[in-house]
């Protein structure tokens, strides 16, 4: 528990080359691989989630030795029960992949590792994992499993101001999955409480869809890329172009 004091204390004071440090000469060898008490199992995923995010920051998503790891202590927890540690490892396993353009791989991972079920596990971490099977299944073509998933991840996040920022995430792919479909979301859909500013270019994107106007689609994509690159979801926006023509 100290130890996760410590990687708060060093994210928060924005000393993340420190934390990535401590946790790879510490929390890994040091504290995962040595205590194995079951009281230390939520803990242990609060862990796993700060390594992980230190990674993140400093843009060392590629880390194959970390992913081993991940992977191992994965299997562990499996074997454990620790439904806890298994789901945040499951989860952080997926978004690596995801974020290295993995998909057939993060595909061929959930059908091998299975995730615990609803009361077993917290909701925010079913909201995430149902949040990568939807962008698994839309970049897969396979809308409408992607808008089932997406949208059972908008009703298992937590609806408070920490959580904002994955909701408008997951909303920007519903948005475009909708699209994809064929439907055009409701104007309410783009006035929700703290979401009219990031779910701007989406908006735009649905009225060129609606209209069929090739070129507002064309500059709307142009004038709005960098940001769709960061959500991504560039190349699923690219695709609605056949739904314009239409």
């Amino acid at each position: 528990f100290v130890h996760l004091l410590v990687q708060l204390f060093l994210l928060e004071a924005g000393h993340t080359e420190k934390l990535d440090s401590f946790n790879k000469q510490i929390v890994i060898p040091k504290i995962l691989n040595l205590y194995n008490n079951r009281t230390l199992d939520l803990v242990n995923a609060k862990l796993w989630f700060y390594i992980a995010r230190a990674k993140e920051i400093l843009g060392n998503t590629h880390d194959n030795l970390l992913r081993s790891e991940m992977i191992k202590f994965l299997r562990t927890a499996t074997l454990k029960h620790d439904n806890e540690t298994r789901a945040m490892l499951t989860t952080l396993i997926l978004r690596d992949f995801l974020s290295c353009g993995e998909v057939e791989v993060a595909c061929d991972f959930v059908g091998k590792a299975e995730f615990p079920v609803s009361n077993e596990v917290s909701s925010p971490l079913e909201a995430r994992y149902y949040f990568y099977l939807s962008k698994i299944n839309a970049i897969q073509l396979d809308y409408s499993t992607a808008n089932e998933y997406v949208i059972a991840a908008i009703r298992k996040a937590p609806n408070t101001t920490n959580s904002l920022g994955f909701l408008q995430q997951a909303n920007k792919l519903h948005c475009v999955i909708d699209l994809l479909m064929g439907d055009i979301p409701e104007l309410s859909f783009f006035h929700q409480k703290g979401m009219e500013k990031s779910l701007l270019p989406y908006y735009h994107l649905t009225n060129a869809v609606k209209l069929g106007d090739l070129n507002k689609f064309t500059s709307t994509i142009s004038k709005f890329k960098q940001q769709l690159i960061r959500d991504g979801n560039y190349q699923l926006c690219v695709r609605l172009r056949s739904n314009v023509i239409k």
